[in-house]
């Protein structure tokens, strides 16, 4: 198949099992033993002097305290073409979508003219130089190029994964002798201590991950927490993206490989769907980071905040399964000492601040410093009452996805054609879905913000809890009915009965848009106000 050939293709070119040995000139290395997974060292064209030379110009431009301080004031003054990232690096957008690169441009000014355009065709041809991109039979997009600076000492990145097979990531080394990125090699793993669990060498089913948590010394998990894992399309999608960053961090850490050294001009290149981190480095740092994706596919944007690492996916998982059904406090809390594991072994901090302001990030934040309630004095402790606590997971979105974007996946519509419901005496038409955890949530179709234009969804909140209650079935139903407001009750989170019908409309508006000229504070200000009202009892 496909990957043999690519397989014989890299077997002509040098092997890169020994990390520290440098490549030869015009070499081109793998690193690793899988193409699917290794990383390829491209070394400098020789011959392309002009491309070497502007890079290394614009090394010791980036160099420069006086730069440094530019970009700290284009990012105080909320400039959107360049950003700080983890553990102290720089973002500079290049040739990214949908942003601006005033900040580049400023830096490009004092390079000679038509630089941006040689850099970025060089880049691209050392990436086509990867055996991989050479012979799949597909054509590539480039895209999404910005520069990744570091000034001072800066620790490795968490282990992560955030482009996915079959888009490649790149860097082109603009500091000479700088480290390359960091990749993680899937390999079948041992206790340290010769015992005999192991490690599977992917995390890609909710089995694997089982025999991960036993294997950690996580304990037995929970039996209706397995069956919710197993039942839940959203985690098994999660596990084969991103599941192998939820591997014991220690044995990530052990078996991440790269380049000690690199030359300016240099690329690595590397599949997507690879655990990798950028590397701890002892000064000034800076490389150009670009991907590339097959034409005609769906482009994943690149975002160095959207990346899963253990700590945030593992996250993720306590967020899915905190209300399912069948989970209790047992399964919260063995969700949640998980977490704590993954929380303790990264030494990269911080990780709270991903997640919205409330319980969960209080939880993640205090698990990060050690330091707990008086009340809870000890780790045990406090995950025993954060498990007690219904209303701990919200409906957490990660990476600022934002509450309007609603994930449709494992909805069920369970109300009848034209029901309404009453909002502040007037009437609305609305859709019901069930979600997998047995709650509802409410949808608005003719209700939408004049301005945006966005339609309103309610339940979505932190702490919402509807309920939708059917009435006993007799012996003609299907199994299949939908709630019309006669045979059930909807329930609001305090417990009131929300009154809703389908058949006489109480003479009121019901295609509404909310008022432009109003505020949306003063929208939920009024929207709230009118919830508390609406419990009026069939």
């Amino acid at each position: 198949g496909r990957k043999m050939e690519v397989g014989r293709e890299l077997s002509q070119v040098r092997s890169g099992c020994d990390s520290t040995a440098p490549p030869r000139p015009g070499d081109v290395e793998m690193i690793g033993s899988d193409p699917a997974t290794s990383m390829v060292v491209v070394p400098p064209q020789p011959d392309d002097l002009k491309a070497i030379y502007l890079l290394r110009q614009m090394d010791e431009l980036l160099r420069k305290r006086s730069m440094k301080k530019s970009f700290d004031d284009l990012i105080l003054a909320g400039n959107d073409s360049l950003r700080l990232i983890q553990a102290s690096r720089y973002e500079i957008f290049v040739r990214a979508r949908n942003k601006p690169s005033t900040a580049f441009d400023t830096l490009a000014k004092h390079l000679p003219e038509g630089a941006k355009a040689t850099i970025h065709d060089y880049a691209m041809a050392q990436a086509r130089r990867d055996p991989r991109l050479q012979g799949d039979g597909r054509n590539y997009v480039f895209g999404n190029f910005s520069l990744i600076v570091n000034y001072d000492p800066v620790l490795a990145q968490a282990p992560h994964i955030d482009l996915l097979a079959p888009n490649y990531q790149f860097g082109l080394m603009l500091t000479d002798m700088s480290p390359g990125t960091l990749f993680h090699e899937p390999t079948e793993w041992k206790e340290d201590s010769g015992g005999t669990a192991a490690y599977p060498a992917h995390i890609r089913t909710v089995g694997a991950l089982l025999h991960t948590w036993r294997a950690q010394g996580c304990g037995e998990p929970p039996t209706k927490l397995v069956e919710a894992l197993e039942q839940e399309s959203r985690v098994r999608d999660l596990l084969t993206d991103y599941g192998d960053v939820l591997a014991p961090y220690a044995l990530l850490s052990k078996n991440m490989r790269s380049r000690p050294s690199l030359k300016t001009g240099s690329l690595l290149s590397l599949p997507g769907s690879v655990v990798h981190a950028g590397p701890r480095t002892s000064g000034f740092r800076a490389v150009i980071f670009f991907s590339a994706w097959p034409e005609g596919s769906e482009v994943a944007e690149y975002d160095p905040d959207t990346q899963y690492t253990g700590v945030l996916l593992s996250a993720q998982l306590v967020c899915l399964m905190w209300s399912q059904v069948g989970v209790g406090e047992a399964e919260r809390r063995y969700l949640l000492s998980v977490l704590a594991t993954h929380i303790e072994d990264c030494h990269v901090k911080g990780m709270w601040t991903h997640f919205d302001q409330g319980e969960f990030s209080e939880c993640i934040h205090r698990l990060e410093r050690g330091q707990f309630p008086r009340k809870t004095p000890t780790r045990s402790a406090y995950l025993d009452s954060c498990a007690k606590r219904p209303a701990l997971c919200g409906s957490w979105v990660p990476f600022g996805r934002g509450p309007d974007t609603v994930d449709m996946r494992g909805l069920t519509r369970v109300s009848a054609d034209g029901l309404w419901t009453m909002w502040d005496n007037a009437a609305y038409e609305v859709v019901i879905y069930r979600r997998r955890d047995g709650r509802v949530i409410l949808h608005y179709p003719f209700w939408k913000d004049a301005k945006t234009g966005k339609e309103f969804w309610e339940g979505l909140d932190h702490g919402d809890n509807y309920r939708l209650e059917m009435d006993d079935a007799d012996d003609n139903d299907n199994g299949r009915r939908l709630f019309d407001g006669t045979n059930g009750s909807l329930m609001s989170t305090e417990g009131d009965v929300i009154q809703c019908g389908t058949r006489k409309r109480p003479a009121a508006t019901k295609r509404r848009l909310v008022n432009s000229e109003e505020s949306s504070s003063n929208q939920r200000n009024r929207i709230n106000t009118a919830r508390k009202k609406r419990a009026s009892r069939r």
